[in-house]
Order: C-alpha cells, then sequence, then structure tokens
C-alpha cells in the first residue's frame, strides 16, 4: 500500500465530491437566496473578463444540471506527479456516483485498486495483493470536508473560487479555480475544474497538494441517471485478505 498516502486519497475523495456540488440546495430556497449563497466567497479574476456568463451565472447552472442527477458513472484517466520521487503515475478506470453518498473508484490500469466510499466507512482493496485499507470518517483527514460537499454544503462556503480564462486551444470548456479557505481540513493548496460549457459536466480536475504533487484527472463516457447495479456498493472483506484497520 506504499502508493497509497493519506493526502493522496483525500485528494481523490474532494475531487470526487465536486461532481456532486451545489445539488442539495434546500427545495424552499428562493432564486435570489440561491443568487446571494453563490456569492459567498467567490472572487472574480480580473483576467477573467471574457465572453460568456458571469462566476455567479455559472454556478447556478452547475447547479441546476446537477440537482438532476442521482447516479453518475463515466471513464477516467488519471495522472499523479509526485514531486518528491520525481515520479509521473498514470492510471484509469470508472467511477461511479450514487447519491446522496456512495463513490466508488474502479482502477483498472496499471493495477487493480477500488475505493469504497460508503455512509460511515472507506474501503481501499488491492484485489492482486487481497489487502484491505479501513477507516472512519473521523479518524480520515479531511472527511468532514467531504461530506459537506456531498450534503448540502456549497462551493462557496469552503473554497475562495475564481473563474479563469480558457486554456488555448480549449475553448469548450469553463475552467474555475478553487483555493480551501483558512480553517477548510483539505490537504490540497488549489485545484482547476474543467466544465464543459455544452452540459456544465466536469470533464477535468487538476490539483495540487501542500507537498506540491499534482494529480491530473480527466472523465469521458458519461453515463447520468443510468440505474446501477445493485450491489456495486456493496463491499465485504474478503477471505484471508490482509486488512490495515487504522488512522491514516
Amino acid at each position: 500500500m506504499r502508493n497509497l498516502t493519506p493526502k493522496t486519497i483525500v485528494a481523490w475523495l474532494v475531487i470526487s465530491q465536486a461532481l456532486l456540488v451545489c445539488s442539495r440546495e434546500t427545495s424552499g430556497q428562493t432564486a435570489a437566496n440561491k443568487i446571494q449563497t453563490a456569492q459567498e466567497g467567490i472572487s472574480q479574476s480580473p483576467e477573467a473578463s471574457q465572453p460568456g456568463p458571469s462566476l455567479e451565472e455559472l454556478l447556478r447552472k452547475m447547479e441546476a444540471t446537477y440537482q438532476g442527477i442521482r447516479t453518475y458513472q463515466a471513464e477516467f484517466d488519471q495522472e499523479t506527479e509526485t514531486k518528491s520521487l520525481q515520479r509521473v503515475k498514470r492510471s484509469s478506470g470508472w467511477i461511479y456516483v450514487e447519491k446522496p453518498d456512495k463513490v466508488r473508484w474502479s482502477y483498472r490500469e496499471p493495477e487493480a485498486q477500488e475505493i469504497y466510499m460508503l455512509p460511515g466507512q472507506v474501503y481501499v482493496w488491492l484485489p492482486d495483493r487481497n489487502q484491505v485499507m479501513k477507516t472512519s470518517e473521523a479518524e480520515l483527514g479531511g472527511m468532514e470536508q467531504v461530506r459537506v460537499l456531498l450534503a448540502q454544503g456549497r462551493l462557496s462556503e469552503s473554497f475562495a473560487i475564481t473563474l479563469l480564462p480558457s486554456d488555448t486551444g480549449s475553448q469548450d470548456f469553463y475552467r474555475l479555480r478553487l483555493v480551501p479557505k483558512s480553517g477548510a481540513r483539505i490537504s490540497l493548496e488549489e485545484m482547476v475544474l474543467s466544465v464543459r460549457k455544452q452540459d456544465d459536466l466536469l470533464a477535468k480536475t487538476e490539483s495540487r497538494d501542500l507537498l506540491g504533487n499534482v494529480t491530473k484527472i480527466s472523465f469521458r463516457n458519461w453515463d447520468i441517471n443510468a440505474k446501477l447495479k445493485k450491489d456495486l456498493f456493496h463491499f465485504e472483506i474478503p477471505e484471508g485478505a490482509e486488512v490495515l484497520d487504522e488512522a491514516l
């Protein structure tokens, strides 16, 4: 399990919850309240004076999109640069989400690996080694913040958000820069989200942790509100598996 550091796991979980933010506003909230909420904690970059919606408008569009999402699955490609080792690791697989509180990362390459984020428990399973890392929300640093995002929290409550200019050659995406606010229990320095203009779906993430490690994830082949298998989020520790049951 040497390649699974606490900061890496927390980063994965925080990124996965970016798919669900702005989706659990209370149903009785008025449009005026939503606008006011979106404005809290948001800064507008001077260089972001480009054609298109304002940051507040974009967050409202994303909210409307994700309010209608009950289940989500997509393929992903991940590239992780570990600064201290000067090493880049590439991996790929599928992500599955079922609201309000279930997420599964299923890695296929280069090594099979399953990460289950379930109510009250997080499991990381390496089938080829028959090893399981098990921890509770209380033991996992940063989990409190993840739960805020998953439930009724909003991005602007935990992050200062800036609308960035589009990359050259990437005019099909809006780009949001997220910086954790003081006191937020997140081991990230910053995160950039690339959101597709055509449907407001999250297409790419790039996160940098406090050690300078960079993780980039891109998503494709979305399937929204598909009926997921009943056992997709069910995990039982395999017989004979080595279990690491400790705080991360």
